[in-house]
């Protein structure tokens, strides 16, 4: 038991910090598009947002903005069907009636689009006058979320959980008969979680009935739990294989850390070159203001100008004419 429950937390430190740079990409591209849409309500300038900083589809599948009514107004990569609302929506109906500013975590469902399984990261956002506008969301394929942990070779009856403290699953390597999306509210993880966000655990799946071990892990910041279940069968007959591999899991777990942050920190670059480039635009407007004002006032004094000396002239030619 030691020996698994030892491979499985580290794989579930893995875990955990593979999903905080994916939800946390996710959000940062969220906010960035609502940012922008807020400053005119022009959907042309979203759709030339995301050209220049495109989204990254090994993560996510689209942008969907949604007015107040729950009339889709983008989704990007997809032509809008006819008829579409979003009104009956849980997830429309939770940023339409909240309160604050918050990212609402979806649960899993088939997306009307692209017809795979998504999760849905949401946020709202609101009119000049500070009603509710609309909600803007970011879709996750489930897939990415744990396909990794498939390569780990770990054995078949092995398993990734994403699961949401409602306790619903948003994401698991292999869903078993019952399918995804399900209620896990029966397994042991919730005792434990009101004894550390953090432990080790033996149970019988209640998805799939395959008895392992857990390793679980809040992820801060984020309304999700994430579990690695090594089968106790698995587990017995890889045992030598499992010390083998243990360096090129660590390697690899690794890497893709380092390749998730690099990205995460490239989006926010180029979301500062935006941000600075936007202020440069404004400080630029303000300054031609700025002169074609200098312009109008030296004109009118120009034009005074040149009344006087008109008027100074005309004077003395009179005289000489007379």
């Amino acid at each position: 038991f030691n020996e698994a429950a030892a491979q499985a937390r580290q794989i579930a430190v893995f875990f955990e910090r593979h999903v905080a740079g994916i939800f946390h990409y996710g959000d940062a591209y969220l906010k960035l598009v609502r940012r922008e849409y807020v400053r005119n309500y022009d959907i042309a300038k979203i759709v030339h947002l995301m050209a220049e900083v495109p989204l990254n589809k090994s993560i996510a599948s689209h942008i969907t903005i949604i007015d107040e009514n729950g009339t889709p107004l983008l989704v990007s990569g997809h032509e809008i069907k006819t008829g579409t609302t979003a009104r009956d929506r849980d997830y429309f109906k939770f940023q339409k009636n909240a309160k604050l500013d918050e990212l609402l975590v979806s649960r899993m469902h088939k997306g009307r689009n692209s017809g795979k399984l998504i999760v849905r990261l949401v946020r709202r956002f609101e009119k000049p006058n500070g009603t509710f506008g609309g909600v803007i969301f970011l879709a996750l394929e489930a897939s990415h979320i744990t396909e990794f942990f498939n390569t780990m070779q770990v054995g078949p009856k092995s398993s990734a959980t994403l699961v949401g403290k409602d306790k619903f699953v948003r994401s698991r390597s292999t869903y078993g008969p019952r399918g995804p999306g399900q209620n896990i509210s029966g397994s042991q993880i919730w005792q434990r979680l009101e004894e550390s966000p953090v432990g080790l655990y033996l149970q019988t799946s209640v998805v799939d009935d395959v008895t392992r071990y857990y390793a679980y892990r809040e992820v801060p910041d984020l309304p999700l739990i994430v579990a690695i279940g090594l089968s106790v069968e698995d587990f017995q007959q890889t045992i030598a294989t499992s010390r083998l591999s243990h360096y090129s899991i660590a390697f690899m777990a690794t890497l893709l850390i380092a390749v998730t942050v690099l990205f995460f920190y490239r989006q926010q670059q180029l979301l500062a070159q935006i941000e600075t480039k936007n202020d440069e635009l404004e400080q630029r407007a303000d300054e031609i203001e700025r002169k074609n004002t200098e312009l109008q006032n030296q004109n009118a004094e120009l034009e005074r100008f040149n009344y006087t000396v008109s008027h100074d002239l005309k004077a003395p030619l009179v005289t000489i004419k007379g």
